[in-house]
């Protein structure tokens, strides 16, 4: 699929021009001209399209976003074998049909569905890597001690709450356990996250610190389901 076609499947459609007449354009391409280059135009445009209650206006809200949504395309096309383009656009989607996109849908949408479609595979990728016979599995974790086995089995929404609740950021929790306990590579969460490698890897340091002098200094073990 090409984001393009976002587009040209709405060219001659009774449903999309009556849309553009009630929102006041003349026309798909006045519409287009309106919105493109213009976040806070689209941010308007977006915003009354998915109050409309209407499955044709979440499509031309999809429409209207997808110039914005190249970039989070290019984000994930080098890691994943499936179509960037057509995951990022289903993401687009159920972001759009929530209706929790915030006052800056030109901005949060894109991001919000890479964020959705990254999630979506490191999901898969620990369930594959759960799923793989114990001899071939791999150690994630780089130390042996007694926080490091704990961290290794517990749940992930366990792990996030107990790491939250030491003042570690839920972008610094995701990276320890998406990397450490889901061998997710450093990388690949970094993109996630929006964030450079380096800065990745000195978030999770500074976040394994902070859990490792928990540990030792209070004795409270990790969450173990």
């Amino acid at each position: 699929m090409r984001i393009e076609l976002l587009r040209e499947g709405l060219v001659g459609r009774r449903d999309v021009a009556e849309l553009c007449h009630r929102g006041g354009w003349g026309h798909l391409g006045e519409l287009w001209a309106v919105t493109d280059g213009d976040n806070t135009e689209t941010d308007r445009v977006v915003t009354w399209l998915t109050a409309q209650d209407d499955p044709a206006a979440l499509e031309l809200a999809l429409g209207v976003l997808a110039p914005r949504l190249g970039w989070a395309v290019a984000r994930i096309r080098p890691w994943t074998g499936e179509d960037p383009e057509e995951l990022i656009a289903s993401a687009a989607w159920e972001e759009l049909a929530a209706g929790t996109m915030g006052d800056r849908p030109s901005v949060q949408i894109p991001s919000r569905a890479r964020k959705r479609v990254v999630r979506d595979l490191q999901r898969r990728l620990r369930t594959s890597r759960r799923e793989m016979p114990v001899e071939h599995e791999t150690a994630f974790l780089s130390g042996s001690s007694v926080e490091d086995e704990a961290l290794g089995r517990v749940e992930e929404t366990e792990l996030l709450e107990w790491l939250m609740g030491r003042r570690i950021s839920e972008t610094s929790a995701r990276l320890v356990f998406d990397t450490r306990v889901g061998g997710v590579p450093l990388a690949v969460v970094a993109a996630a996250e929006g964030l450079m490698p380096d800065t990745a890897g000195r978030r999770r340091l500074r976040a394994e610190e902070k859990i490792r002098s928990h540990v030792r200094s209070v004795g409270v073990p990790l969450p173990i389901s």
